[in-house]
């Protein structure tokens, strides 16, 4: 409660500020560029119709505004209604669509007549939708994909979607460790698992059901954690120990206050301790066209490219070509990795042993595309997509194992921040503590403080435009509200993930 009132004052102390930062800003910007167009002209016969659903998140709207800033008719769509890119210049039209059903997905149901299916059918009909392109949350990947054929075969849109094939079995966590092994790419040890027994099972092959009996046989150094397979599995994970523990005592009560319940299924996956990173690529007709690979920063939200020339961003883009290769040219749309790596030093040296693994796909847009936001040549690879004759650049055909020094990587790319995050972390937190009677230290708060100044001088927020600037307002003035009072009068949450507008409960 304390919480969510909390945070509603602080909209409403900071509204006058910003509101009036936004005004002068799109003043500045009309009397400064009011006769010189943000975005290019082109002929009616170039200019193309894309929709793009998910402009909710940082990563639909970074998309949706290349192709505005190309010259193209740019229709929006997601599923809330308060959605930030409902007011971007770079959307023409804005459209709410039903939520997936998820339950009919998960039961392996039919989806053609939900509602969410027939709704994108009928704006790419209405608006003549030339391309689509779908960055919605991961949850929503397996009914893009369903919906993939269906608007290929109904109309004369071309979507930029894996197919559901490849989405089942890239994200399921379990098919897809198994369809790593069989390309004999790097995979932690992981087995499929349905209940105690097996965990049980799992853990006695592997050394014993305590920590001590792992070492005497040179197993120390792998632990396992249980993560749950579907969707509708219970998820202890974020409470879970490595197993095994201290005793064997320790371990099998460990395993009995489990909340497994029957018929779910869950994987016993070998935890990897190390650096975690994310990647994203846009692949079309199997051949990787834009990659960009960043260290995961969950908790600070806080983002920085690798190097291209890194070979950890080498390896991370030979992986995801592998995985394009074996699917051949059927393989068009977006492809994302969390990976491990356990010896990154943090630095970009193009000597460092890379010991990096995979630990889950996710077939749909990644946080990483925000970096693509000055790259307008992105734009030209996804209307490569148009090009039923062949690849966009035919030279690729003659290079070795494909020619990565043909895939696009970010142009010039800036460490991105979100401002509300920052202010939480560095600002209104600590001081709030301080206040409460948590001891803090004057000078760590002024080194907070010159820490938020630096970001906003010399990093970016995804979400601000200058020529665009009303949905950052509209995320921390309408959109987060409007989900804090809706959680202050029927849920909980623990946790807000602005980069994706979602709320953990």
């Amino acid at each position: 409660m304390v919480k969510n009132l909390a945070l509603l004052w602080l909209s409403l102390a900071v509204l006058p500020m910003t509101t009036f930062i936004i005004l002068t800003i799109n003043m500045w910007h009309r009397v400064t560029y009011g006769r010189k167009k943000h975005h290019a002209k082109l002929p009616g016969a170039l200019r193309k119709t894309i929709l793009v659903t998910g402009v909710s998140a940082a990563k639909g709207l970074t998309i949706a505004r290349l192709f505005h800033r190309a010259g193209h008719t740019v229709i929006g769509a997601d599923f809330h209604s308060l959605s930030p890119g409902s007011v971007s210049t770079a959307i023409g039209k804005y459209y709410r669509l039903p939520a997936p059903e998820k339950t009919r997905i998960s039961n392996g149901e039919d989806v053609e007549d939900a509602p969410y299916t027939l709704e994108l059918l009928r704006i790419v009909r209405e608006q003549n939708v030339d391309l689509w392109i779908p960055a919605s949350e991961p949850a929503s990947a397996v009914q893009d994909a369903l919906v993939r054929d269906m608007m290929e075969s109904q109309t004369c849109a071309r979507p930029v979607q894996l197919r559901a094939k490849h989405v089942r079995t890239l994200s399921g966590k379990d098919s897809f460790m198994r369809y790593t092994r069989n390309l004999e790419l790097p995979t932690p040890d992981t087995e499929l698992v349905r209940s105690k027994a097996d965990v049980i099972d799992f853990l006695t092959q592997r050394g014993g059901l305590n920590a001590s009996s792992c070492q005497n046989i040179g197993a120390s150094s792998k632990r396992y954690i249980l993560r749950p397979v579907g969707d509708t599995a219970t998820a202890p994970t974020g409470s879970m120990p490595l197993l095994p523990l201290a005793s064997e005592r320790e371990t099998i009560q460990c395993i009995e206050d489990m909340p497994l319940l029957e018929g779910d299924e869950y994987i016993m996956q070998e935890h990897l301790q190390g650096h975690e990173f994310l990647t994203h690529a846009l692949v079309v007709r199997g051949r990787v066209r834009a990659f960009v690979a960043c260290p995961s920063s969950e908790t600070a939200m806080h983002y920085q490219t690798l190097p291209q020339e890194s070979p950890f961003s080498r390896f991370m883009l030979n992986f995801t070509q592998t995985i394009a290769d074996e699917e051949g040219p059927e393989f068009t749309g977006h492809i994302g990795f969390t990976f491990m790596a356990k010896s990154w030093s943090g630095g970009d040296s193009k000597h460092e042993d890379v010991h990096v693994y995979p630990i889950k796909c996710h077939p749909s847009v990644q946080i990483p595309a925000i970096f693509f936001r000055d790259t307008p040549e992105l734009v030209g690879e996804y209307l490569s997509v148009l090009d039923s004759s062949g690849p966009h650049r035919p030279e690729e055909e003659d290079g070795e194992d494909g020619d990565n020094s043909l895939v696009l990587y970010p142009q010039n790319p800036k460490t991105y921040y979100w401002m509300g995050q920052d202010l939480m972390r560095y600002l209104f937190a600590p001081t709030a503590e301080k206040i409460s009677g948590d001891p803090r230290d004057v000078v760590f708060l002024g080194g907070n403080v010159a820490s938020l100044i630096d970001h906003v001088r010399n990093w970016k927020d995804p979400v601000f435009e200058t020529w665009d600037p009303w949905p950052w307002w509209w995320l921390y003035h309408v959109y987060w509200p409007t989900q804090v009072a809706r959680n202050l009068f029927w849920g909980k949450w623990h946790r807000g993930e602005v980069s994706l507008r979602e709320v953990f409960q």
